[in-house]
């Protein structure tokens, strides 16, 4: 018998990496090669002895890999072949496997041997058994850099740290060539060679996770030469898809407002060889009018790569800085060598959850076949969604996910979270391997977070307290959210389909095609839907101020893991529906337009948008929970089931928490909101009492608020006594004057929202005028943070953004001031002339604007003569139990 008789087999294993090979190496281990307590799986070979026969799996050693996967498949087999007769106790066949193996092992040893790599202040390779900060690497590097480092599968990479930033032009350069040369010793491959080229990846990242906001340019390095190396080695066709991606990269960032011409679109699977070389030249002839050094020079075009990210990172420094709240943070640069997606209809980019997005059962594939990673995540390309609850449902499909899939319970450990996966699988003639991009706990929806932290509970895999942090009060109103009466939806009419994101969803809201309209709407308290023709990732940062989204086309994937997160409803993909997006309306099929401003009614149970507005009924979770018979399918009703022990459950965890454990204000406020929040007299002593206990923390996590969570916080706020508040503000005054905190770096406007309602005189008696400017000015500049979007308009979004999150705000005059919320304060208040003497040195404008409307007599804020007016003022005298001042007192 010879390996005549397989007849075929394939190779199931992780992407292979400098750390595991060197692992190996240093182990020196022929036989055995299982790791306990690492991300390393043994590579698996299914085979087939006859066309028709069933298929056998064995697992194999790592040395085999570099036989099994070989371009001579008959060698490839005879290999297996020698496993499995050494398998069943066959001496020849162990000799030959071993030899094998132990020729792997030397010509491996002897070429790490010589290889040192470059490691300091502002290069830190993959191979490195330091630990670096997040501060230093970026919080994506330093998560692959733990990952690595436990052998699972990420790509070779080198960081240039953010040390690097602050270079000048020629300590730069250095730096840039020692993390290439770094990447070139671990791939074995030479940045623009002839034969072996490098190409890689470069992703910018800050300390913080920013979904999508910052640069990543694929396919760096790539010139006339190393693309002809790249045809030689997988054809033209995908060299071709390889190089036109690299100069739609510089093209984007040569013209950006040519970025979302034809020119840019990605190549899809079908296009010729003949249409690649005419985009080729093209791009080629624009590119090289400008600059034709970064066509023929890769080092060159890796430096071009840096200086736009770093130029990047410098026009939105405000944002990236204020995101934060404060805490500078400096871009790095990962250097990862690419994974190839598109060299196959078997290859592809994707996004794994462990646990479904939207429901909570089971694990989750998005993912394209034949294209790049980023045309999936940016939202160019439609995505296909597959669920699963047992890996073997994807073992034909998705191959190198099914091999992967039993690290998913080690992952979700390691952050305390069920996970998101950005993957890369690549398959080689008979070999899929998986490959991790990137890690993150998982943004679900409110049923699929609750189901998935309770399991997760149950099984031990986090604790009580960790749960609870998981479970976000606005997961908790996605469950309980109101649904549409049923009587209603026949009464609107039907306006079109769409490809719901949030399930169990429904909104009604007025449409608005300008993001600065939308939000102004939402200033004035209504309910608002934005709809564009696409999303990007930079959109995630307003999501939380929106009630619903519409996208024409796919959405990015952060835009559409944050609508599950903030619990938005969003509709995409209409232009399948063959809805158009003109500039001031929105036309369906059968040409009826819905117009700015317009009433809509979004419903995801229905899968459609209707027009006019719908009428509610208390949600069917609820009602269900109240113990109220619902008529439903067997479906929905183990879906109620299995909600209803969980939040039981989760109920449990929370009433089971010693007070003292509460060390978060976001625990607090789900305590309150799931037991007490109709209850004050109990509320408001537990909130008084952690407070007491917790008063520096409080003023820190204020100040860390983001935008959306000021209705929580001001519950919070709302039960402390006056002396509380007092304390607070006197301490938080403090704390941002030593910081120089306002606006938004002081908690999102929070302090602002805080003091816009009016405070009782005890309060205010207790206030100096150096803290009485303060919060007047904080105030104002939360009336600002209202405005200002209207004021700048939708061409210039971006700048309106920076205004929002920096000093710029105080450039936006207010159309109108009410001091009346300032009565109280006016009562007991005297030294305004102090005050207003601060005002003048480094406040707002308007907040000195402010204090001259309360230097005006009384007689300015009511009319003494009109008994409607004047028993306003009594009624908070009476209230504040002071005399009723005299119609021209200040």
């Amino acid at each position: 018998m010879s390996f005549s008789c397989i007849h075929d087999y394939i190779v199931r294993s992780s992407y292979s990496n400098f750390n595991t090979i060197r692992h190996f190496v240093q182990d020196g281990d022929c036989t055995g090669n299982t790791i306990s307590n690492s991300g390393y799986l043994q590579p698996e070979i299914e085979y087939i002895e006859e066309a028709d026969s069933k298929p056998k799996t064995i697992a194999a050693h790592f040395f085999d890999l570099t036989f099994l996967c070989q371009k001579d498949k008959d060698k490839g087999r005879e290999h297996l072949w020698h496993l499995l007769r050494s398998n069943e106790g066959n001496e020849e066949s162990r000799v030959i496997v071993y030899a094998s193996r132990l020729r792997y092992l030397r010509e491996k040893q002897e070429q790490i041997s010589r290889i040192t790599f470059v490691e300091n202040g502002y290069v830190v390779p993959s191979s490195t058994a330091n630990r670096y900060t997040d501060n230093h690497i970026s919080q994506k590097g330093a998560i692959l850099l733990d990952l690595i480092q436990q052998l699972y599968p990420v790509p070779d990479f080198c960081v240039l740290t953010s040390s690097a930033f602050f270079l000048n032009e020629d300590e730069k350069k250095v730096h840039i060539r020692s993390a290439i040369d770094n990447l070139e010793k671990m791939t074995q491959t030479r940045l623009g060679d002839s034969n072996n080229p490098l190409v890689f990846a470069m992703r910018s990242a800050t300390s913080f996770y920013i979904p999508g906001f910052l640069p990543t340019y694929l396919n760096a390095g790539i010139n006339a030469t190393a693309y002809g190396a790249l045809k030689v080695k997988y054809g033209a066709k995908v060299a071709g898809k390889i190089y036109i991606n690299n100069l739609q990269t510089i093209y984007r960032i040569l013209f950006p407002e040519d970025a979302g011409s034809e020119i840019c679109q990605p190549i899809t699977t079908f296009v010729s060889v003949a249409d690649i070389e005419e985009r080729i030249a093209i791009l080629v002839d624009e590119i090289g009018r400008v600059n034709q050094e970064i066509l023929t020079d890769a080092f060159a075009q890796i430096c071009f790569f840096v200086d736009s990210m770093y130029d990047f990172f410098i026009k939105n420094q405000d944002l990236v800085y204020t995101l934060k709240k404060g805490d500078i943070s400096y871009p790095s640069i990962i250097m990862q060598k690419m994974v190839w997606t598109i060299r196959n209809d078997d290859s592809y980019p994707g996004v794994l959850y462990s646990r479904h997005s939207r429901t909570g059962l089971g694990r989750q594939i998005e993912s394209v076949r034949n294209m790049f990673g980023d045309d999936i995540m940016t939202g160019t390309i439609d995505r296909n969604d597959t669920e699963f609850f047992d890996r073997a449902e994807v073992k034909d499909t998705f191959p190198a996910i099914y091999h992967f899939e039993p690290c998913l319970p080690n992952l979700e450990k390691l952050l305390e979270s069920p996970v998101t996966i950005e993957f890369a699988a690549e398959t080689r003639k008979n070999a899929h391997l998986f490959a991790i991009l990137q890690l993150n706990a998982s943004e679900l929806t409110g049923r699929s977070t609750l189901l998935s932290a309770i399991d997760m509970y149950e099984k031990r895999v986090i604790s009580g307290e960790r749960a609870i942090k998981l479970v976000q009060p606005y997961h908790l109103k996605q469950i309980f959210s109101e649904r549409i009466d049923d009587k209603s939806i026949n009464e609107l009419t039907f306006f079109c389909g769409g490809i719901s994101v949030l399930p169990r969803s429904a909104v009604t809201a007025r449409i608005f095609f300008s993001t600065a309209k939308a939000l102004e709407a939402k200033r004035n308290g209504e309910r608002v839907c934005l709809c564009k023709e696409t999303y990007v990732p930079s959109d995630t940062i307003i999501l939380c101020e929106l009630d619903a989204i519409i996208s024409l086309t796919p959405a990015a994937v952060h835009v559409v893991t944050s609508c599950l997160g903030y619990g938005v409803p969003a509709f995409i993909n209409l232009n399948k529906y063959n809805v158009t997006l003109l500039s001031q309306s929105l036309v369906n099929k059968d040409g009826v337009a819905l117009n700015e401003g317009d009433w809509i009614t979004l419903s995801s149970k229905h899968q459609m948008i209707l027009i006019g507005k719908a009428s509610y009924a208390p949600a069917r979770f609820q009602k269900f929970l109240e113990g109220n018979h619902l008529d439903m399918q067997a479906k929905e009703e183990r879906v109620f089931v299995n909600m209803e022990v969980a939040y039981r459950k989760y109920q449990s965890i929370v009433r089971s928490l010693d007070h003292n454990e509460i060390t978060t204000l976001s625990d607090l406020t789900k305590i309150i909101r799931i037991d007490l929040q109709k209850n004050h007299e109990k509320a408001s002593p537990l909130v008084c009492c952690w407070f007491d206990a917790n008063e520096d923390l409080y003023v820190e996590q204020i100040l860390k608020s983001e935008l959306g969570t000021h209705q929580d916080q001001y519950m919070i706020y709302d039960l402390y006594t006056t002396d509380r508040k007092v304390r607070f503000f006197k301490k938080v005054i403090r704390v941002c004057q030593d910081r120089q905190l306002s606006g938004y770096l002081a908690g999102s406007f929070m302090l602002g929202r805080f003091i816009r309602l009016q405070h009782p005189t005890s309060f205010w008696r207790e206030m100096s005028a150096e803290e009485v400017v303060f919060l007047l000015d904080e105030y104002i500049l939360f009336e600002k943070y209202l405005q200002v979007l209207n004021d700048v308009g939708e061409r210039h979004i971006n700048r309106a953004r920076k205004i929002i999150l920096n000093d710029g705000i105080s450039s936006v005059a207010l159309g109108h001031i009410d001091p009346s919320v300032f009565v109280t304060l006016k009562l007991v208040f005297k030294d305004w002339d102090r005050v207003e003497a601060l005002a003048k040195e480094d406040y707002d404008a308007d907040t000195l604007y402010l204090v001259g409307l309360l230097k005006r007599s009384f007689g300015c804020f009511y009319d003494y003569r009109q008994d409607w007016s004047v028993n306003r003022l009594k009624a908070i005298c009476e209230k504040e139990g002071v005399p009723i001042p005299e119609e021209e007192m200040v």
